[in-house]
């Protein structure tokens, strides 16, 4: 957050001019944040958000979906039930979307929201806990996550009218998917000692490929892919998330490798993480916010939980509490470049003090509060 140093211009008028100096005081002013808060309909928690900028939707927990239409400026909340909850959110398109949570918890829309109506996985799997969802297109999709110490990979390929179990994995535990195309998909979670990256060239059809990554004692969560080629995850400990510092992974070849991004000081706790048009951004305990290695500030101490952009800088990030922030600059307000006086319209009184207040503007129109 910039600040700045409040400034107050005194002028005082003689007869044969005037006489003006400039006075400063210690007092230091907050810049607008490049991450702002919005006004949440809940208080419950928010595990997923979907941006389709204007319009984004998020869920929770309690079965929880909210939306908005106006970039934010107003959130109605859709569909509460009060138990449960709803874990991950996507929308391919305006109109489709998927949202998946808790004892095999499968919904869908067609109509952006408005409505929401059940999907079932097979028979048999309806215990599991489903973490995350993405699709390729309309049509085929993938959902993962995990129950009695196996990690699961469902798909479909109409829409999500039949789910079909594609991979068990035993001693596993899946949290994130990236479907990029119909040609590779990755999935993130754990093993019983480290974590793990599986890789796929058909959907999972076959047996997934286990990708090379340095992460004992580490759970991978979120996932972020844009093409085939570059992509990040975000990681937290899994014994003693706490105490030991947060992770992002990056590869620069589909995943063949992946590399520990340097990040200082090291990260509490990461979550979740956002790759999109050559930015990437994590998110996590404490409301952690790094852009490209650089931290941002949330203007939060709720766990931040998921985060999406739509193109370089407009992005939401939601959490714990309700919390939702949301930027339209990349988490970097506009430098201040002007600064802009107030006008006199009455005359002044020869001898007597008046006062001029600055504003400190950028050339978007933000303004810095305070200056008197």
């Amino acid at each position: 957050m910039k600040r700045i140093m409040s400034v107050m211009l005194i002028i005082m008028l003689t007869c044969g001019g005037f006489v003006g100096f400039l006075y400063t005081t210690p007092k230091l002013v907050s810049a607008n944040p490049g991450w702002e808060s919005q006004t949440s309909p809940v208080i419950t928690g928010i595990e997923g958000i979907a941006n389709r900028f204007p319009k984004a939707c998020g869920v929770g927990m309690g079965e929880l979906v909210i939306y908005t239409d106006d970039y934010g400026a107003t959130w109605t909340q859709q569909r509460f039930t009060g138990t449960g909850g709803l874990y991950d959110v996507v929308f391919p398109t305006d109109s489709e979307g998927w949202a998946v949570g808790g004892q095999g918890l499968i919904l869908h829309t067609s109509n952006g929201g408005t409505t929401w109506s059940s999907q079932s996985l097979p028979a048999g799997y309806e215990s599991v806990e489903l973490w995350g969802v993405s699709f390729a297109n309309i049509n085929n999709g993938l959902t993962v996550g995990g129950a009695s110490g196996k990690g699961y990979i469902f798909g479909t390929t109409n829409g999500g009218s039949t789910w079909t179990l594609k991979q068990e994995v035993a001693n596993s535990y899946f949290y994130g998917v990236a479907y990029w195309d119909l040609n590779n998909a990755w999935v993130t979670g754990f093993t019983a000692t480290a974590g793990a990256i599986y890789y796929s060239t058909d959907a999972f059809t076959s047996a997934p490929t286990s990708q090379s990554i340095s992460a004992t004692d580490y759970v991978l969560r979120g996932i972020s892919f844009q093409g085939s080629t570059y992509g990040y995850a975000a990681a937290h400990h899994g014994p003693d998330p706490s105490n030991n510092p947060g992770k992002v992974f990056k590869t620069t070849n589909g995943g063949t490798s992946w590399t520990e991004v340097s990040i200082t000081p090291s990260p509490p706790a990461l979550l979740d993480v956002d790759y999109d048009n050559g930015d990437w951004t994590a998110v996590g305990m404490g409301g952690t916010i790094i852009r490209n290695g650089e931290y941002q500030d949330g203007n939060t101490t709720e766990y931040l939980r998921a985060v999406d952009f739509a193109g370089q800088y407009t992005g939401w990030a939601v959490g714990d509490g309700g919390t939702i922030r949301y930027t339209s600059d990349g988490g970097v307000p506009p430098p201040l470049d002007h600064f802009e006086f107030n006008t006199i319209s009455t005359p002044q009184t020869l001898g007597v003090a008046f006062q001029i207040t600055i504003t400190a503007m950028n050339s978007g129109g933000g303004t810095v509060t305070g200056f008197a």
